[in-house]
């Protein structure tokens, strides 16, 4: 399992995030700020000299303020569905700088 280092974006965070008391060290972010984020990657696979294939996934990520997450993956593979609404858990920390990580654990067993 790997964890994953992320950049929170701004335009990500949540509008109604409660107010905290701010010292020297604290940012605008924390774990109660994030709230979902929608992933759309298109990538080729190139299997064979000349050939492409095309694939497309969909990731849905939900955050619940308390440093875990699930997530719903449907992928898309040369136009044909090969994984629809795969569902995904893992845990995830904000620092107040606004970069992260997160650890996504597969119901398939693989990262």
């Amino acid at each position: 399992m790997i964890a994953t280092p992320v950049m929170i974006v701004c335009g990500l965070l949540a509008s109604g995030a409660p107010a905290r008391a701010q010292s020297q060290d604290d940012g605008p972010c924390s774990n109660q700020t994030l709230r979902a984020i929608t992933d759309s990657p298109s990538k080729l696979i190139l299997p064979a000299p000349g050939v492409t294939i095309p694939i497309r996934g969909v990731h849905m990520t939900h955050f619940d303020g308390n440093g875990k997450l699930t997530q719903v993956d449907s992928i898309i593979l040369n136009g044909s569905p090969i994984s629809d609404g795969t569902p995904v858990t893992g845990t995830y920390h904000v620092n107040a700088n606004c970069t992260g990580t997160i650890l996504l654990l597969p119901s398939t067993g693989g990262l």
